[in-house]
């Protein structure tokens, strides 16, 4: 059987691939919601922590309702476009093209993550995260701040919000404090997520969830899969592919891997 041979330019290919959204029908969707609020929020982080401090970013939309809240990238937003087969490129690293869900009633969220080889789910409880609230203030976007700290899934983070808006919710996982997060980031520097846009809904957008066949996992299982693709893709590949495959850096070295710097270390 012939073997397959792949350099590094055609692995990092395979990790652009991977970073892309898988095709799928836009216009199948359970309508969860509407949304009172809808909030955006600029993230800048660090791909690689170890050899440079160079940072990338990315914007994402958080929307709130009465029973339901949805974050996810803003290029995932596409439930209107007339298309109706979905494909974008969403860089897989940082947090990627995630989508949380949280029924607030029911105190749980579901967490989708997708790209190209596949797509994930997987349901826990909405994280009941102990927040040490100091008396440090100050004003973004004209609202009275209040900062908080945090350990939470192996980082430090410092948060502020708002008692003027009065949602118990944030970016991302976030939440459990008496009042709207505005900005968070991890005491490192290696992750920010920054609001830059607030609307108070005034036509009710939808909350949906895409009915998109998904693999069910947890969180634990669906991290080890991503980091195992970044330390050792060549594994990784071999696994998908079979064991016809040989990849080799451009110095002919077989040890390949990618920087992986992801927001939870636990």
């Amino acid at each position: 059987m012939k073997k397959i041979f792949l350099n590094v330019i055609c692995l990092m290919a395979s990790l652009c691939a991977w970073s892309q959204v898988a095709p799928f029908d836009n216009q199948k969707f359970n309508v969860l919601d509407s949304a009172n609020y809808r909030f955006t929020y600029h993230l800048k982080f660090i791909p690689d922590s170890l050899h440079g401090m160079k940072t990338l970013d990315s914007e994402h939309v958080l929307l709130i309702g009465n029973k339901y809240s949805k974050f996810f990238n803003s290029q995932y937003a596409v439930k209107t476009d007339r298309t109706k087969s979905f494909q974008k490129n969403i860089d897989s690293r940082g947090i990627g093209d995630i989508e949380i869900i949280k029924n607030t009633q029911a105190g749980k969220m579901t967490v989708v993550q997708m790209n190209m080889s596949g797509k994930w789910e997987y349901e826990e409880a909405i994280p009941n995260i102990q927040w040490k609230i100091t008396n440090e203030k100050k004003i973004i976007k004209g609202y009275q701040c209040q900062k908080a700290v945090c350990d939470y899934l192996g980082r430090t983070y410092e948060a502020w919000f708002t008692f003027a808006i009065p949602v118990n919710n944030g970016p991302w996982k976030f939440g459990n404090l008496p009042g709207f997060i505005l900005d968070v980031s991890d005491v490192r520097g290696h992750y920010r997520f920054s609001c830059v846009g607030i609307e108070k809904s005034t036509q009710k957008e939808p909350i949906v969830k895409y009915s998109v066949k998904s693999e069910r996992t947890n969180r634990i299982k669906l991290n080890k899969t991503m980091k195992r693709y970044h330390d050792n893709p060549v594994a990784f590949l071999k696994a998908m592919y079979g064991s016809n495959v040989s990849v080799r850096g451009g110095d002919g070295s077989k040890n390949v891997s990618f920087p992986y710097n992801p927001i939870e270390l636990e």
